[in-house]
């Protein structure tokens, strides 16, 4: 009966409030309108959907130890936390603080629109969203201690995911994204004229105190550890190297042979006297390629350029044909084909239409077809690109990542794309350098940085950061070079 209904519920919101569909039922259910039961069943439904979206995940265990163990009636939301092991993600949104400037008000929509599309890529990928800090997010994937090798590789892998494909979304869905009345639009475009919303993202993995923060008044349900510090830091460093992800080395440990392969190390530091030094890493990713381009491809595809001649070199042929039959026909009916030369013939022929018919008379040829200026591939490509940007702004979009596989890396066009700039040979060159780097011999590791700067038209940010530290000891390692930077 109803009754036994939401004893059911609690019971289920006791002991995963993140795991219960939180839904109304029905009159079919034995919940009609206006009785007390039913009132009581929303009221739950309502506070079990307010709590998940509250607390998140973190907060999940916290909520659940509560309503288990609770008695008399009183929540104790202060007791000690739980340690546990995790991947921790931390992104930040670049140019904030202008940003907020310029948008004002309307500066919440910025950023709820992020989230957005951050939190359901997360979400699919495995992951949960903790904390949101005006501009930046807390991002986890908990790894359970009965977890596989193969498991843990595979949240790793999914989380690398999640922030690759964050960069893709949040720039094909600019226009959502900044999609604001024309005063806040004007300052923003005034400021940056050529605004692109970016993000640095930092991903590492350990242990950390998961529990409640803060007063009766008012808690958070978060995690306290150094390898949350140590995420963040990792986030923040991105602009040193001129990337937009950077790795530690204890997660790049984890990922699968498949997604490892598309990472290079950018360096190795030691962050405190009391810590071990780490390597640090990079997943490669082109930041201007324009996502919304639908036929971005065709610009480069070897087969469409030949397509394109061939249908040139077709009208060419019809036309010279053409004039072909006009000489072969006798003196006397021959007329003068280019227009010019008609009307200076004929005078009273004033318009291409009778021009044409005439022609076609003397010379026995049905009236040639209205030409009509060809539309090229680019063009209809240009207006299709315009038409999808016009829906994406007006729309909430819905991002949809497929169900993950090793696969993914080397057949989602998108992933391939992205970092099309760094290919195999290029990262096989900088793993030569990064390893004279760490060794000692700057000589050498100077010598291929400067040939890495070459190939991506001094582009790449790993290397030109090197190669300032080389330069700023003079070209030449330390005598006492450990084989990491102190960077604290």
């Amino acid at each position: 009966g109803p009754i036994e209904r939401l004893v059911d519920l609690v019971r289920k919101i006791s002991a995963n409030p993140l795991g219960v569909e939180y839904k109304v039922l029905g009159a079919d259910e034995g919940f009609l309108e206006g009785l007390e039961t039913t009132v009581l069943l929303t009221t739950i439904t309502k506070i079990g959907a307010l709590m998940r979206v509250g607390f998140g995940e973190a907060g999940a265990s916290v909520i659940a130890r509560n309503l288990a163990e609770s008695s008399g009636g009183r929540l104790n939301l202060m007791g000690a936390g739980n340690m546990i092991r995790s991947i921790f993600g931390f992104c930040d949104v670049r140019q904030f603080t202008d940003a907020t400037e310029c948008l004002q008000e309307e500066v919440m929509l910025f950023v709820n629109r992020i989230a957005h599309i951050l939190h359901s890529i997360v979400v699919q990928c495995s992951g949960a969203a903790n904390k949101n800090i005006g501009d930046a997010f807390l991002l986890t994937w908990k790894l359970d201690e009965k977890l596989t090798v193969a498991q843990v590789a595979s949240l790793a892998d999914q989380a690398l995911l999640a922030f690759m494909k964050s960069l893709i979304e949040l720039s094909r869905y600019q226009e959502f994204i900044v999609n604001f009345s024309l005063a806040a639009t004007a300052r923003l475009y005034k400021r940056f004229p050529e605004y692109n919303v970016r993000i640095g993202s930092g991903l590492h993995v350990g242990w950390a105190i998961e529990g409640a923060i803060g007063s009766h008044r008012k808690i958070d349900a978060s995690y306290l550890s150094p390898h949350v510090n140590n995420t963040e830091y990792l986030e923040s460093s991105t602009k040193q190297y001129g990337v937009p992800l950077l790795l530690s080395e204890p997660f790049f440990r984890l990922l699968s042979p498949a997604a490892a392969k598309y990472c290079r190390q950018v360096d190795r530091i030691r962050r405190s006297e009391f810590e071990e030094p780490m390597g640090l890493y990079a997943y490669d990713a082109d930041l201007d390629i324009d996502w919304n381009d639908l036929g971005r491809h065709l610009k480069f595809n070897v087969k469409n350029k030949l397509m394109d001649k061939v249908r040139q070199a077709r009208t060419k042929n019809a036309e010279n044909m053409r004039l072909a039959q006009l000489e072969a026909l006798p003196a006397g009916n021959k007329v003068p084909h280019h227009p010019a030369a008609i009307s200076a013939s004929d005078p009273k022929m004033l318009s291409r239409s009778r021009r044409g018919s005439a022609l076609s008379r003397l010379v026995g040829l049905a009236p040639p077809a209205p030409v009509e200026e060809p539309v090229s591939d680019e063009k209809k490509q240009e207006m299709a690109n315009l038409e999808a940007r016009a829906q994406r702004a007006k729309q909430t979009p819905t991002v949809i990542v497929p169900k993950y596989t090793e696969a993914i890396w080397t057949t989602d066009q998108d992933l391939i794309d992205q970092r099309h700039k760094v290919n195999d040979s290029f990262r096989a060159l900088w793993e030569n350098g990064i390893n004279a780097y760490i060794r000692g011999d700057w000589g050498k590791a100077r010598d291929i940085f400067d040939e890495t700067m070459r190939l991506s038209k001094k582009k790449d940010g790993p290397s030109k950061f090197i190669i300032e530290i080389i330069n700023e000891h003079g070209g030449a390692a330390p005598q006492d070079w450990p084989g990491y930077r102190a960077d604290y």
